[in-house]
């Protein structure tokens, strides 16, 4: 059981990870014992990634360009399903390959919103 979390920063994808819960547990949040691993967002479903780029183009324009994440599941259906938008997305860890751009991504976005 795990979920994919895909954060959003100035309507595109950059960083995206898997979050398994603990033995026994249903909480993948990682500060709730919840174990992440870094996913190339290369490697994520087209299916995942048509989503994405949907929502992130509605957002931008909708929200004032706001920095947010998609977590997604696999329904019965095998089809990929939506079961949260967070405005907490969180910040990768220090030896992740996706934090910089990340990082660059949010400082953009911030400066944006106060010049």
């Amino acid at each position: 059981m795990h979920d994919l979390r895909v954060a959003i920063v100035n309507a595109k994808a950059v960083w995206s990870h898997v979050r398994v819960p603990e033995k026994g547990s249903f909480m993948a949040n990682a500060a709730q014992g919840g174990i992440l691993t870094e996913v190339d967002y290369s490697k994520v479903p087209e299916s995942i990634k048509k989503i994405v780029g949907e929502i992130a183009e509605k957002f931008n324009i909708g929200y004032d360009n706001p920095a947010y994440s998609l977590d997604f599941g696999i329904g019965k259906d095998n089809a990929p399903k939506i079961f949260e938008i967070n405005d907490q997305i969180g910040f990768p860890k220090w030896e992740m390959k996706a934090r910089d751009a990340f990082l660059k991504e949010l400082v953009k976005n911030f400066k944006e919103k106060v010049i």
